[in-house]
């Protein structure tokens, strides 16, 4: 199995159809998706509750609950920046990436940012 690393900064986005191929780049030795993570639902296709305020945002991480938000918590940023996801989101046990890919490592970051 191909593993891609999944860059989950505001400047790479898939779509929940991850359907079709992801873009992918070549960075080093790494691949990582080249497009902002934009899904509202885990890997295993359960829903990832939205959080539209910084209160909510706030709450859900003193809770320990899983949540996403569009940057700024407007709509109108998804298109451009996809979604954000907090820590309980990212190390869910349910996935947040797609089959096929993953969320990277510490140490494949620091091979990122050595690069």
């Amino acid at each position: 199995m191909k593993q891609i690393l999944l860059f989950l900064s505001l400047t790479l986005t898939f779509s929940n159809n991850a359907q079709t191929p992801l873009k992918e780049i070549k960075i080093g030795s790494q691949t990582w998706v080249a497009t902002n993570l934009n899904t509202s639902k885990f890997a295993n296709g359960e829903l990832i509750p939205q959080a539209k305020t910084a209160a909510d945002w706030q709450k859900a991480g003193q809770d320990g609950k899983p949540v996403w938000a569009y940057y700024n918590f407007l709509p109108e940023n998804g298109k451009k920046y996809g979604r954000i996801y907090n820590w309980h989101a990212v190390n869910d046990k349910r996935g947040l990436a797609p089959k096929g890919y993953k969320i990277p490592t510490d140490v494949e970051w620091k091979t990122l940012v050595d690069y």
